[in-house]
């Protein structure tokens, strides 16, 4: 895949995703294809396009604000929140050549800070 800059990387699919891409290749499958998501004209899909897609479903979903970007730092933060000891891993996902740029990403917010302190009091009082 080319990323931002022109660089190219490989990035890791879950069984779910895959299993996803399959099913959606499987249904728009064109003899010698080489790209994944087409235009309804079996063009290449620009930028825009793919924003202009995200916006549309995210509104029919009922959510405001939705972007390429907001779905990656949503990835991002979900992914540290279920593996906090992973920022290399995550760094490595996203393309990032320091982890200064990953670090962003740590940023706890004062909902979870008030719940992992609740349950340090658990263990005082045990």
């Amino acid at each position: 895949m080319n990323a931002k800059g022109g660089k190219e990387r490989t990035v890791p699919l879950n069984s779910y995703a895959r299993k996803a891409l399959r099913n959606y290749l499987e249904e728009k499958l064109i003899e010698g294809r080489t790209l994944i998501f087409i235009s309804k004209q079996n063009k290449k899909m620009t930028v825009r396009a793919v924003q202009k897609v995200i916006s549309n479903l995210s509104k029919k979903a009922g959510i405001e604000d939705m972007s390429p970007h907001t779905l990656r730092h949503t990835f991002a933060i979900n992914y540290l929140r279920s593996n906090p000891e992973c920022l290399v891993e995550l760094s490595l996902i996203l393309g990032h050549e320091s982890l200064d740029t990953t670090s962003i990403y740590t940023v706890a917010s004062k909902e979870r800070l008030a719940s992992t302190i609740e349950s340090v009091g658990e263990y005082i009082n045990e």
